[in-house]
């Protein structure tokens, strides 16, 4: 918003010698200031005396869709018009009401002086269309060089009270969203920091009781059924424990801007081999084929920590839906300027009424998950989002019965920020 409130006055007539009138009557300043009161008086029910003697900034034009035009370039360029005067009848053209009632559509704060000797309408038709009432004003021609000079002076004075109004609201209000922005992050910072602390008073437990469990399953001797059978539930209990916190902490970082990541170059089969390999005995259960189809030689640029979680959610998704005795496929590629990863299952689907919240946190597909099967509901969450802040994105096909396919794709070309820091040696990206 521009705060230079040097009035500016728009005049449409189709009249040759009136325009002149204008232009004579307003390029003088006029009478001392306290002549000015009593129209003020008559205008706004106050005396709006103006602070100062204004030398305006006068646009002239002589139809009414040269007016309309102006008053839109007035808007783009933010230098409003604080008034305009506008003859009633301008052939060949439009009318004033259609003028009137287009710049008000365009400047609902524009003040409006309707200059006429005759009218077609009535005042009840004019105040319907380019109203409202008070920002609507009328003169009978012919009009005195007083009633121009006065009316001209009180509506510009009228409006610069109200733009000042308006800019002191609105830096009040910046400055407002600038508190609330600082508080928010502040927020997100002691909810970072509150997540890093419990995350570690968590964990070290947590693999202190890991350890000792991997100790008793491996160390010499028989253990009874029973009791090995509950020491492997309570490591697996202490594993999605485990993942539930880092879900959590990876997307407070990802909320708050924090979570940083190390690119480097890596071969697609090496990354694929070593997430499939975490779901044999998965696989080996269900009696699923898992194949792989990877171009020879394909790579990529990125982190690899966080592709290795994005591809291990998508297979541990699949390898849950995809029944048994079915299959799960793993197909990477070029695709133009693209890097594919797609992973597919002939799992029930995802009904369509669904699809548009698969990414969303905290969401599951309550038709797909069987009991015991719930989980945070952030996978697909931070799966998506991991791969955007690679400049990526991760879709998903899927109809009811027809399985579904997810689909990675990563950019091959570094973003000039990676690329730079790739230059200089480094390999990290914040």
């Amino acid at each position: 918003m521009s705060k230079d409130l040097h009035p500016r006055i728009l005049v449409v007539d189709d009249e040759a010698d009136i325009r002149n009138e204008y232009s004579r009557i307003l390029s003088d300043p006029g009478p001392e200031k306290n002549e000015l009161g009593t129209l003020g008086q008559k205008l706004f029910g106050v005396a709006a005396v103006p602070a100062c003697q204004y030398i305006y900034n006068l646009t002239i034009c002589s139809q009414g869709d040269e007016a309309v035009e102006e008053v839109r370039k007035s808007i783009e360029t933010d230098t409003p018009f604080a008034a305009v005067f506008i003859d009633m009848r301008m052939p060949p053209g439009h009318d004033g009401l259609w003028t009137a009632k287009n710049i008000r559509l365009l400047d609902p704060a524009v003040l409006i002086v309707i200059v006429t000797a005759h009218s077609d309408y009535e005042p009840e038709a004019i105040i319907e269309e380019a109203g409202p009432g008070e920002r609507l004003l009328y003169l009978r021609k012919p009009f005195t060089t007083q009633e121009i000079r006065c009316m001209a002076q009180s509506l510009c004075q009228r409006w610069i009270n109200e733009r000042k109004q308006f800019l002191i609201q609105s830096q009040l209000l910046e400055e407002n969203q600038i508190q609330v922005k600082s508080a928010i992050q502040q927020v997100e910072k002691l909810k970072s920091d509150f997540l890093d602390t419990v995350s570690h008073e968590i964990r070290t437990p947590l693999t202190i009781f890991r350890n000792a469990i991997s100790n008793t399953l491996h160390q010499g001797g028989q253990l009874e059924q029973r009791t090995r059978t509950n020491l492997e539930m309570a490591d697996a209990s202490i594993e999605r424990l485990s993942k539930i916190i880092s879900d959590f902490l990876d997307l407070s970082q990802l909320d708050a801007g924090t979570l940083k990541l190390n690119f480097a170059r890596f071969q697609v089969c090496h990354v694929v081999e070593q997430v499939v390999g975490k779901f044999q005995k998965a696989v080996q259960d269900k009696r699923l084929n898992l194949r792989t189809d990877i171009e020879p030689g394909l790579s990529g640029f990125g982190d690899i920590i966080r592709l290795r979680q994005s591809l291990k959610c998508l297979i541990d998704n699949a390898v849950k839906f995809a029944p048994h005795d079915s299959y799960v496929r793993i197909i990477a590629r070029y695709k133009d300027d693209l890097l594919e990863i797609a992973v597919s299952d002939k799992g029930p689907g995802i009904p369509q009424e669904d699809l548009p919240y698969i990414f969303d946190r905290f969401v599951q597909v309550q038709k797909l998950v069987g009991p015991g099967e719930h989980g945070t509901g952030l996978g697909l969450t931070l799966a998506r989002r991991f791969i955007e802040l690679h400049g990526g994105n991760l879709s998903v096909e899927s109809a009811p019965d027809q399985g579904s396919t997810f689909v990675i794709s990563l950019p091959l070309k570094q973003s000039a920020h990676a690329h730079a820091l790739d230059k200089q040696g480094s390999n990290k990206v914040s």
